[in-house]
């Protein structure tokens, strides 16, 4: 469809303490000159479906979901269809998501090539914003969305412990400094 291009899929996986989980996925759209397949570098994006590897509408402004784009502009091929070997890019996601296991969130970015799917890269802060704009549901609403709420909380927990040690850190080098015997909050 998109001719003699990289065009990989991105699958977020989430892993459950027991087994990981697709939670989305999207197909990133290359479209004109561009040396890369990230939608926002001019490109487009599309959602997928979990179940069928079915092929939303694409967008060539996925955050703002304005432009819709059905023909590719440089094959003239429809932007329709399923994706080919989805079963096994489930599969492969789930499995090398559950190999990393101790990374709880990961967007695995799967070129479709013919011999079937490979995995490119695997990137540890995937965009959650973005199958948002294509799907119009947030992530928390799609498979592993609890999984996802604890790890925003663990998250949370975790910023805010660390804001409390660098500020007794401060505290005590700051009356170090002073000549202070004691931290304010002894005095």
């Amino acid at each position: 469809m998109v001719g003699p291009v990289l065009a990989t899929v991105r699958v977020i996986t989430v892993f459950s303490g027991r087994r990981a989980i697709v939670s989305r996925a999207f197909w990133k759209v290359p479209l004109g000159d561009g040396v890369t397949d990230h939608p926002r570098l001019g490109n487009g994006a599309a959602a997928v479906d979990l179940q069928s590897g079915e092929i939303g509408p694409v967008s060539a402004d996925p955050a703002g979901c304005k432009q819709r784009v059905d023909v590719h502009p440089d094959t003239g091929a429809a932007l329709a269809g399923v994706l080919p070997h989805w079963p096994g890019v489930r599969a492969m996601t789930e499995r090398a998501a559950e190999v990393f296991h101790v990374l709880p969130l990961i967007g695995w970015d799967v070129a479709l090539c013919a011999q079937g799917p490979v995995i490119v890269e695997a990137n540890t802060s995937p965009s959650l914003d973005l199958p948002q704009y294509l799907t119009g549901t947030g992530a928390l609403a799609e498979p592993g969305g609890d999984q996802l709420r604890r790890l925003a909380q663990k998250a949370d927990k975790a910023r805010a412990s660390a804001r409390r040690s660098r500020r007794k850190r401060r505290w005590k080098l700051l009356c170090e400094r002073v000549g202070l015997k004691r931290s304010p909050t002894q005095l």
